[in-house]
């Protein structure tokens, strides 16, 4: 069977989580995740939410209840380094486990996702946050020799 070229590709992946209630989509690495991103909302003919932008206009910090009512139609998911602030209290996984048992959502990952285990910041300090990815597609920018090849190398975790 021949791989299905981009934009397909990106629908077929849509698909597949859309068959898996609960599968999370995380987009791994700062290089060229942003690219990733937008190429998903192209193919998807949605757009790219940035949380950050979307929470941040007030001068207290947003309740979780705010956070899931402003995310919660997003299919995908940038500028994500603002759900990890202490004062927030919101726990990015599984917000995103609960929200992907609705629909699908592409959701870019801050940190690193290393041997199954996803972490934002670093130890000691207190935005760090460390977790175990189960149920999870991973997607990791890659090179395009080609304008019709994924913009994404894929790791599931099952």
């Amino acid at each position: 069977m021949t791989p299905k070229a981009w934009p397909e590709s990106g629908r077929a992946l849509f698909a597949e989580l859309a068959d898996a209630p609960g599968r999370m989509a995380l987009v791994v690495g700062a290089d060229a995740s942003d690219k990733v991103l937008n190429l998903l909302a192209v193919a998807l003919e949605t757009q790219v939410i940035s949380a950050g932008s979307l929470l941040t206009g007030s001068e207290t910090p947003p309740t979780v209840a705010t956070i899931r009512r402003l995310l919660d139609g997003a299919r995908i998911i940038d500028d994500t380094d603002f759900l990890f602030t202490p004062e927030v209290a919101f726990d990015p996984l599984a917000w995103l486990r609960d929200i992907a048992k609705r629909h699908p959502t592409f959701m870019r990952w801050p940190g690193a996702i290393n041997d199954g285990i996803a972490t934002y910041s670093e130890t000691g300090r207190r935005d760090h946050y460390e977790q175990r990815v189960t149920n999870a597609v991973l997607l990791y920018p890659s090179e395009r020799a080609f304008p019709d090849q994924s913009p994404y190398r894929i790791e599931r975790i099952p």
